[in-house]
């Protein structure tokens, strides 16, 4: 499975599966925009991040949304506006008022974990709705995640100081009960 995009003119976001014997076929996605749906009917947009659950369902940042897709190519919002800042979040990482969605990882319970690197935090999505569950002090930012069966999520963070100056990564471990 990969994202084919051309985000620089927005004109088609498709989800390829390729079988064992080489071919090549659309899961999901058509022309650029964002639409649930199934097959060619849904329409994705920008893709941060992706990541296959243990059902088989992939799940996809797009945009400032999380988005499932079954394997028969059914496309599903699980939440909108997920890079909204609070007046906790530390200053972005490019300036403006946005993150940007990155890796993530399904936990054993369903929950999702996404790493809102613009942001400087981790999300946790359990139906529907988003809290924050950690967050990264400047200059490091979340890349990634993963979670182990037992819900523990390690955290892979980039130190990184604009223009261009790198610390160099980090991982942290978000236990199961909420300790860093």
């Amino acid at each position: 499975y990969w994202i084919d995009q051309n985000n620089h003119v927005k004109s088609r976001t498709l989800l390829l599966r390729r079988t064992p014997d080489g071919i090549v076929t659309t899961l999901a996605g058509s022309s650029w925009g964002h639409a649930d749906g199934k097959g060619t009917k849904a329409r994705l947009g920008s893709i941060g991040g992706m990541t296959m659950a243990t059902d088989g369902s992939i799940y996809l940042t797009d945009g400032a949304s999380l988005r499932r897709v079954t394997m028969d190519g059914t496309v599903t919002t699980l939440s909108r506006d997920l890079t909204a800042r609070t007046s906790q979040d530390s200053p972005t990482l490019f300036g403006g008022n946005h993150g940007s969605l990155a890796g993530l990882t399904v936990g054993p319970d369903g929950s999702v974990f996404v790493a809102d690197s613009g942001n400087r935090r981790v999300l946790r999505i359990r139906d529907g709705n988003a809290e924050i569950v950690l967050r990264s002090e400047p200059p490091f930012l979340p890349t990634g995640a993963a979670v182990t069966p037992s819900g523990d999520v390690y955290v892979l963070e980039v130190g990184l100081t604009l223009p261009n100056i790198s610390s160099g990564p980090r991982v942290r471990k978000l236990s199961a009960d909420g300790k860093t």
